[in-house]
């Protein structure tokens, strides 16, 4: 009954992440620089470090609640491995960001991790549902449950579905990529 509940409030918390960045995706590079340089440009260079600081502690600790939270579905005991390589591709990430964030489409970027989350919380709602259905709340629920049983995360599909999603948003960005080099193209040459 709780991984149903908590399976729910992920869906919630993580649908109002996914509007919001609908919403500010935009402006958000813009926003975020103005309000860096609003913070450093302080008289004290403590106050700045301090400001920059907490920005960034802020933005992190968003992004470690959200992973938090998706690790609440995990259930395979041998996910260390996982874990690991996913802290070494991480620090990878980190390298290449602090290089080339200056050339990352913000943009594009919420607009795949958009995508992500949405199949994301698909599979966590499908999941909660089986759960209530399995602690007997929705009423008649047998064929549901066996219905929805191969799309667990253990099932026969649901093992599946990281690879599928993975290959959905490199798919998505690719598409929308060639798009925006195609109008920049015809932008340039006409």
């Amino acid at each position: 009954m709780w991984e149903a509940i908590l399976g729910l409030v992920a869906v919630v918390l993580v649908s109002t992440l996914v509007i919001q960045m609908w919403m500010h995706a935009r402006h958000l590079k813009r926003e975020t620089e103005q309000r860096l340089e609003r913070i450093s440009s302080k008289p004290s260079l403590s106050w700045a470090a301090v400001g920059v600081f907490g920005f960034t502690v802020l933005m992190v600790g968003r992004e470690g609640v959200e992973t938090a939270l998706m690790l609440v579905q995990v259930r395979d005991p041998a996910f260390l491995t996982g874990v690991g390589l996913g802290l070494l591709g991480t620090a990878l990430m980190a390298v290449l960001w602090i290089k080339a964030s200056h050339l990352v489409n913000l943009r594009l970027f919420f607009q795949v991790t958009s995508v992500f989350l949405l199949l994301f919380l698909g599979q966590i709602l499908l999941y909660s549902m089986h759960e209530f259905s399995e602690a007997g709340v929705i009423p008649h629920s047998e064929a549901f449950h066996a219905a929805t049983e191969p799309f667990s995360p253990d099932g026969r599909y649901g093992k599946w579905f990281s690879l599928v999603t993975v290959a959905v948003c490199l798919g998505w960005f690719l598409i929308a990529w060639g798009r925006e080099r195609l109008r920049a193209l015809r932008a340039s040459s006409s």
